[in-house]
C-alpha cells in the first residue's frame, strides 16, 4: 500500500548510511589516496633536478687504438663533453743510417696519429741506446699524458767506407783495388751492367780478409761496360754491419 514498508528497501532508508559507500564519507579520507596528501612528497618523483658534479675521465690512446676525453657527472652519469684522441699511427726517424764518428748519434723522431697530425713532443719521452759504437742502435719512445704505449725504433751505425783506387779492364773481366779500411772485418765488391745496380743485373763478392786490397773478377761478359763499387763491413754479435757504398766507377771489359 502507499506509505507502507517494503522489506526489499528496508536497509536503505532516506538519509541512511549505505554500506557500499561507508568508507568514503564526504570530506573523509580515502584509503586509496592516503599516501599522497596535498603538498606531500611523492616517492615516484625520482627525477628531481640536482647540481651536476663533473669530472674529467681520460682513456689514453695507444698504437692503432683510439682514446677519449670526456666530462661526466659522477652522480648521474650525464656527459657534458666528449672528445676523441686519435690513435698513434706512425713513427719516423730523421735518419736510418749513420757512419761511425765516435759520437752519440740521435736521430729526431716524428710521431703522427691516424689523421696524419703530428703528435706533440710533450706527449712522449725519448731514450737512446747503443748509439755510439758500430752496430744496431735504438730509440725508445715512452708515451705519456693522453697516450699510453712504449715503442722502439732501430737504426744503424756503420763503419767508415773506402774508395776505389784503380780499376783495370782485362779479357772478360777486370781488376779493382781499394784503400784499406779501419776497424773493419772485410769488404764487399759489387758490379753490374746497370748503373742503378738492379738486383737482376748485379753480382757481389765478399772479401773476408781485411788486409786484402784488390781483387780480379773473371769469367764475365767481354766487351761489356760494368759499374763497380765497394764497401766495408764489420761483424757485431755475429751480424754484418755494412758501410755506405763507394762512388761507382766504370770499366769496359775486353774480348
Amino acid at each position: 500500500l502507499s506509505g507502507g514498508n517494503n522489506s526489499s528497501d528496508s536497509s536503505t532508508p532516506s538519509g541512511g548510511n549505505n554500506s557500499s559507500d561507508s568508507s568514503t564519507p564526504s570530506g573523509g579520507n580515502n584509503s586509496s589516496d592516503s599516501s599522497t596528501p596535498s603538498g606531500g612528497n611523492n616517492s615516484s618523483d625520482s627525477s628531481t633536478p640536482h647540481t651536476h658534479v663533473y669530472e674529467t675521465v681520460v682513456v689514453p690512446a695507444a698504437y692503432e687504438q683510439r682514446g677519449s676525453i670526456k666530462r661526466i657527472c659522477n652522480a648521474c652519469g650525464d656527459v657534458e663533453s666528449y672528445e676523441e684522441i686519435g690513435a698513434i699511427k706512425s713513427v719516423k726517424l730523421s735518419r736510418q743510417f749513420y757512419t761511425y764518428n765516435g759520437k752519440k748519434n740521435r736521430p729526431t723522431v716524428t710521431v703522427k696519429d691516424e689523421y696524419g697530425s703530428v703528435i706533440s713532443k710533450n706527449n712522449y719521452d725519448l731514450s737512446y741506446s747503443n748509439n755510439k759504437a758500430i752496430g744496431i742502435a735504438s730509440v725508445t719512445i715512452t708515451f705519456k699524458g693522453n697516450y699510453t704505449v712504449q715503442l722502439v725504433e732501430k737504426y744503424t751505425i756503420g763503419p767508415k767506407g773506402v774508395n776505389i783506387g784503380r780499376l783495370f779492364a782485362s779479357s772478360k773481366g777486370f781488376s779493382v783495388s781499394w784503400k784499406k779500411g779501419k776497424n773493419i772485418t772485410g769488404y764487399e765488391i759489387q758490379y753490374s751492367t746497370d748503373m742503378k745496380f738492379k738486383a737482376t743485373k748485379s753480382k757481389s763478392m765478399l772479401i773476408t780478409n781485411k788486409n786484402t786490397l784488390n781483387k780480379k773478377i773473371t769469367k764475365i761478359t767481354g766487351n761489356k761496360r760494368y759499374y763497380v763499387r765497394v764497401r766495408t763491413y764489420c761483424k757485431v754479435k755475429g751480424k754484418k754491419i755494412y758501410s755506405a757504398w763507394s762512388s761507382a766507377k766504370i770499366v769496359k771489359t775486353r774480348k
